[in-house]
């Protein structure tokens, strides 16, 4: 609640109410300040140093280098180290006034502990700051809070810290004791009952079509026995961590994922599979690593897209930031997986296979699939975006195909980099007289070198001919830079045949065979992506 207002231009009261709040020169300090006293603003220039007087630092960057400097001189004489990779020095710089940082401890016994659950009781639920040692970087039985208070009085606080967290590492352990004398096919059996979604069924439901969907990526991308029968186990399993007591009872259930590699380990589990349970909830954001993996990667793709296809066939599409599904984050992961990784699964293709496992739950069959396909072409376009490749670039190419992402990627860069050379403006002016006068045309034929009479489409076509046979091996290579450059060699044909051949002749069977020659070109220029959609300049202020 604002309690009060002050608000000055030199030493004028600037005049104004607030939901009954009038504006003035009286503010107060920190409401620790044992005499609470107000203070009396004469100039705006004194705010700051008359505020410190009552232990506030209002400056915000002065306050975060104050808790920065603090923490790092407490660190230092314990021998330890602080891990400033997650938000907190941002928060607690929010949540305090006059910072003075204090150390405490708890029994080394909670050490048993996975780190990251006792991280998470220290920064996460209470804000304080964990230590690690400075050679091993273990977590140390020792933390750093920091008080909103002045430093005569801030290590009266030290026993209370030390027995929240005492209270919330005895829950911990009492969970980690309780999961560990049960098993992974005990907490599987739980999932049965624990519903995922009322029109998809339960987490175990899901598990079994995440297992299906696994060994459907694994066939595709030519996965050896071994490694797929890791693959299985660990989709068959990534999901039991839900029903433990250190997820289920919600305090440490930012830790799924994490909590399953544990408990995993502790039951025998292979460390690949084990691993695979923690890594296939990432990426969790843009900036979040993909999974390091192959079989996190694998059973990250199946869950994020068994959850697409469900949620969007039962018909919760997200619109405008309402997305409570968290299905742009479950697409921009499959993508980036696939991006990132160059993994040859046709995307299309495991939408139709998810459906399938899926349509006997949803309205209809196919229920939105259109819909979701236009999604995944937004998630792609996001992604380029994100890599820095022109507007127009991801539009050529995605309008041409993205049915295997790796092949976008392949073909962006290519055109990317082709844009730089001097003749890239000439071969798409070219493509685009060829794009522009078969577009109105629905008949296109094969071509007829019989009805081929002119000079120049004879030429056109012979060495289109020698060129599309030079392209085959280059498409197998994927070398898209390659076939760009072959078809630089045929714009001057195309502009030779345009200069000398006339296309709209009145001769029906004429006109529809240099259409199809024309169709044949462009045919084979999108292999690379439609090139109609590049801009250049001149076009955009027109």
């Amino acid at each position: 609640p604002i309690r009060w207002l002050v608000a000055l231009f030199g030493n004028e009261i600037i005049e104004f109410d607030l939901d009954g709040l009038k504006t003035g020169r009286i503010t107060y300090g920190n409401i620790l300040d044992r005499k609470g006293e107000s203070i009396t603003l004469d100039i705006p220039d004194r705010y700051l140093e008359l505020l410190e007087e009552k232990f506030v630092i209002a400056d915000r960057e002065r306050r975060k280098q104050l808790i920065r400097e603090q923490l790092d001189r407490l660190a230092a004489s314990l021998n330890s180290r602080i891990d400033y990779s997650d938000n907190l020095l941002e928060e607690v710089t929010d949540i305090v006034e006059f910072p003075t940082a204090v150390t405490a401890d708890y029994d080394v016994k909670y050490l048993k502990l996975p780190e990251r659950i006792i991280h998470s009781t220290l920064a996460t639920n209470q804000k304080y700051f964990p230590l690690y040692s400075r050679e091993d970087r273990k977590l140390q039985n020792s933390f750093i809070f920091v008080a909103n208070n002045h430093p005569n009085y801030a290590e009266n606080t030290i026993e209370g810290n030390r027995r929240v967290v005492k209270a919330r590492l005895d829950d911990a352990v009492f969970y980690f004791e309780e999961d560990l004398e049960r098993s992974i096919d005990y907490f599987n059996e739980k999932l049965k009952k624990t519903v995922f979604h009322a029109s998809l069924g339960s987490i175990s439901d899901k598990v079994e079509r995440i297992v299906k969907l696994a060994d459907f990526l694994t066939e595709r991308l030519h996965i050896d026995r071994e490694l797929s029968d890791k693959v299985l186990r660990a989709a068959a399993i990534c999901k039991f961590d839900l029903v433990t007591s250190m997820i289920a009872e919600k305090e440490f259930a930012g830790l799924q994922g994490y909590v399953g590699m544990n408990y995993a380990l502790h039951f025998g589990e292979d460390p690949v599979v084990a691993t695979a349970i923690e890594e296939h909830y990432h990426p969790l954001s843009f900036y979040d690593d993909i999974p390091s993996s192959v079989t996190g990667k694998i059973v990250a793709m199946a869950d994020k897209i068994d959850t697409l296809c469900g949620i969007f066939g039962i018909g919760n599409l997200p619109t405008g930031s309402n997305d409570p599904f968290a299905l742009r984050r479950a697409g921009n992961g499959v993508i980036r997986i696939l991006y990132e990784e160059e993994l040859q699964v046709n995307l299309p293709e495991l939408i139709n296979y998810t459906y399938s496992l899926l349509n006997e739950r949803l309205p209809e069959p196919d229920n939105n699939k259109s819909e979701l396909n236009s999604f995944f072409r937004q998630r792609i376009e996001w992604l380029l975006e994100q890599n820095k490749i022109d507007y127009d670039i991801v539009n050529a190419v995605i309008a041409a195909d993205i049915d295997y992402i790796p092949l976008v990627k392949q073909r962006v860069e290519a055109l990317q980099k082709f844009r730089k050379r001097g003749d890239f403006e000439g071969l798409i002016l070219s493509f685009k007289r060829v794009s522009n006068i078969i577009a109105r045309s629905s008949e296109l034929a094969n071509v007829d070198a019989g009805l081929l009479q002119e000079q120049e489409e004879k030429q056109l076509y012979q060495d289109l001919i020698e060129l599309e046979k030079r392209a085959e091996p280059l498409l197998e290579k994927r070398n898209f830079q390659a076939l760009l450059d072959l078809f630089i060699s045929l714009k001057e044909r195309i502009d030779l045949f345009f200069d000398h051949v006339l296309v709209n002749v009145e001769e029906e069977n004429l006109r529809l065979n240099r259409y199809a020659l024309l169709n044949r070109i462009k045919t084979l220029f999108l292999q690379v992506g439609d090139l109609s959609e590049v801009v250049i300049e001149g076009e955009k202020e027109q």
